[in-house]
């Protein structure tokens, strides 16, 4: 008889649309489940290497993408995620990481504007 134990360490998250104070991360499932099938996932986040993880929510994530908001600008964050299964939680995945800044830098008084027929900057 097969014993069930908790899930393989994921992957680690990939962020992605990073802005001063959002971004998206998505994970794939653990290679194994452990044998009993993944019931949900925690993200875990740290600041500015603080070696401090803390947990974004209390409720398990139950999909492969999570949207991060509320981020501070020009903070530099790491993330890690923990599978969950039945038997338990797996160890936490290698951290990634991101400064979370606006993609286009400082503006310095100007704003992008596009439409149709051209792309400029305009003064504020």
């Amino acid at each position: 008889m097969l014993s069930s134990a908790v899930p393989d360490k994921p992957e680690a998250p990939v962020a992605s649309d990073i802005h001063s104070d959002h971004a998206t991360l998505t994970w794939t499932a653990p290679a194994s489940d452990g044998g009993t099938p993944v019931i949900g996932y925690h993200l875990e986040r740290s600041t500015n290497n603080s070696g401090r993880w803390l947990r974004v929510s209390r409720d398990l994530i139950n999909n492969l993408t999570y949207a991060a908001d509320g981020l501070m600008d020009d903070t530099k964050y790491e993330w890690r995620i923990v599978a969950v299964n039945a038997r338990g939680e797996s160890q936490p995945s290698e951290p990634c990481d991101f400064v979370a800044k606006d993609p286009w830098g400082e503006t310095n008084g100007v704003v992008w504007h596009v439409d149709d027929s051209q792309a400029a900057w305009l003064p504020l």
